[in-house]
């Protein structure tokens, strides 16, 4: 038995607030499984001031869907950016004694960081307090690299050596680091997002279609994330324009981040632009005939793993990240920086009916392989196998 985890995060859903969905699909698979979990989320007083974002309960009780309790902590943070840099060093040493609060009170047998910077935040009482150190590696933007380039090579020796295990999200993720000297060849494992097969798989998607006015003859692509440069939100609308097809629709779940306006879509042929429950989600893959995502970084992108899930043939970027979910039999792959390149395999899965089968029925059929209970099965696994 693993005992006690804690896993630290930067947030966690709450009701009406669904963020950072996927570790909590984690969380509730390992309780579910019989591992003793507890989450510490810290919750940022600045942002509550600022936006209004409403403070939730600091301790509470969360209940899994198969009715297995576990608590979450929520420590107050401040949130300041290293312009100024008092404000910043208060926040930092703020925020650590907290987060460090939360787990003397829970005492874990294991400390679980959900990405680097996270751990980092567990490591002094994980030091401490001689507990095995765990890392969840997922990022998807520069900040794992811009978090190594800062290390010397004497610290990552050390985050090196006390590093219990390592688990990547994707073998570009692995690559990356063992670049940095962050891990070794021992103590990290693979294992791509899944997701909840209970909620996301195929499913009759036509009378969602008719409610959003879609025929029987159109042919309806779906797009999932924050509508921001780096998912290519403006690039889909922008190849939807270029193909000048009366029969595509495009259906855009998500919404602009603070900032990212100019990124909101506005092409011919959309029938749903805007947030969407993720309960309701799979609806609205299901009705559609292709996920298109011209994504610029990932780390393992979740939105990927669900439209695979719901067994939805996906055209999406030709990059590393992609690698270990994406292949030519269940996806087209393309530059997603080239619109035409996007325009043309959206053309081609619509007119090439034998090849649009062809990948479809071998998503359809590999649907359940994205399985959220048995990546949680492989964690605890390897977590098992690198206790020490």
């Amino acid at each position: 038995m693993i005992g006690h985890i804690c896993i630290i995060s930067d947030d966690y859903p709450y009701k009406g607030r669904m963020v950072d969905v996927f570790v909590q699909l984690l969380v509730e698979a390992l309780v579910d499984d019989g591992v003793k979990v507890s989450v510490v989320a810290p919750q940022s007083i600045t942002r509550a001031i600022i936006r209004g974002v409403k403070l939730m309960p600091r301790r509470h009780e969360s209940i899994s869907a198969k009715g297995n309790k576990y608590r979450v902590y929520r420590p107050f943070s401040f949130s300041f950016s290293n312009g100024n840099k008092r404000l910043y060093q208060f926040a930092k040493s703020f925020n650590q004694r907290r987060i460090e609060r939360c787990l003397d009170e829970i005492n874990p047998d294991i400390v679980y960081g959900h990405f680097w910077h996270n751990a980092m935040k567990g490591d002094d009482y994980a030091r401490k307090h001689n507990k095995p150190l765990f890392v969840a590696c997922g990022e998807g933007d520069d900040a794992l690299d811009n978090w190594a380039n800062r290390l010397s090579e004497e610290e990552k020796r050390d985050v090196r050596k006390r590093v219990a295990g390592v688990i990547c999200v994707s073998t570009e993720n692995k690559r990356k680091c063992l670049k940095y000297g962050l891990c070794t060849e021992n103590n990290v494992v693979v294992l791509p997002n899944c997701t909840n097969n209970d909620v996301f798989h195929p499913q009759d998607g036509s009378e969602l279609r008719k409610q959003l006015g879609v025929s029987e003859s159109d042919f309806v692509i779906s797009f999932t994330g924050a509508f921001i440069n780096r998912k290519g939100s403006n690039r889909l609308s922008e190849a939807i324009d270029v193909l000048k097809s009366q029969d595509v629709k495009v259906i855009f779940c998500g919404k602009p981040l603070d900032g990212y306006v100019d990124n909101i879509p506005k092409c011919n042929g959309i029938v749903h632009c805007g947030p969407v429950n993720h309960d309701d989600l799979p609806r609205y893959l299901c009705a559609s005939d292709v996920f298109v995502l011209p994504t610029l970084k990932e780390g393992c992108c979740n939105a990927i793993v669900e439209a695979l899930a719901c067994g939805i043939p996906v055209i999406s970027s030709n990059r590393p990240f992609n690698e270990d979910i994406l292949n030519e039999n269940n996806a087209l792959l393309i530059d997603p920086e080239d619109v035409d390149a996007i325009a043309s395999a959206i053309n081609r899965l619509k007119e090439d009916k034998a090849l649009y089968e062809k990948i479809k029925t071998y998503t359809v059929h590999n649907a359940s392989n994205y399985s959220i209970i048995e990546r949680a099965k492989k964690i605890r696994s390897f977590i098992e196998s690198n206790i020490h």
